[in-house]
């Protein structure tokens, strides 16, 4: 047995294959992925990476948990200043949504738009999505607390959000933006917009 494969103890190579998947997603795609050349670049049998994945698909399922569990952590900690105020952090919010996609482009991609991993039926990466949507829909109801944005279902609240700026990250990745714009002006001219869609109250207007 090799350096290499001794290694790896229980739990490890699987974290190790995930890691090596998503540099190769991100550098070469999605076609360039396979189990077996992941355990060539580890150093480990052939057999090993299907201890931890059936297939192929199965690890792309995983890569794509993995993503959207990145995902709501950059949500998450892009709010997580109370001292700010809730527009403020929403704003950070937004920004954290695009900017994830905008550095990791190949990975947001498949989350997003990779035919097998929308209809994949494993519970923990339709849970781990749910969670990421949950974030914003927690926001909005501080939103809503704050009387900051109307009264209203909160999820339909979070979808219109969440749906323009999957539309907005998806014509950056893209580059379907005209090149005249600045991003950063951009998001935060469509925030704005956001909010006069949900009925912006006295504190919105002054975004």
């Amino acid at each position: 047995m090799s350096q290499n494969k001794a290694r790896y103890h229980h739990g490890e190579l699987r974290e190790a294959l995930l890691s090596a998947a998503v540099q190769v997603l991100e550098q070469k795609g999605v076609a360039q992925l396979s189990l077996r050349a992941l355990a060539e670049q580890l150093g480990v049998s052939r057999a090993a990476p299907y201890r931890h994945f059936t297939d192929k698909a199965d690890l792309l399922a995983s890569m794509a948990e993995q993503g959207f569990q990145q995902f709501q952590h950059a949500l998450h900690q892009a709010v997580m200043n109370t001292e700010l105020p809730i527009l403020a952090r929403f704003q950070y919010m937004g920004h954290a949504y695009v900017n994830f996609a905008q550095t990791h482009p190949a990975w947001y991609q498949l989350m997003f738009h990779e035919a097998d991993i929308l209809s994949h039926p494993k519970p923990s990466l339709k849970q781990a999505a749910e969670s990421a949507f949950q974030e914003l829909a927690q926001m909005l109801a501080m939103c809503q607390a704050a009387s900051v944005v109307q009264q209203g279902d909160v999820e339909q609240q979070a979808l219109f959000v969440w749906s323009t700026m999957h539309g907005l990250s998806s014509l950056l990745l893209a580059q379907r933006l005209p090149e005249h714009l600045a991003l950063n002006a951009l998001i935060a001219s469509m925030e704005k917009l956001i909010f006069t869609g949900l009925g912006e109250c006295s504190e919105g207007k002054a975004l």
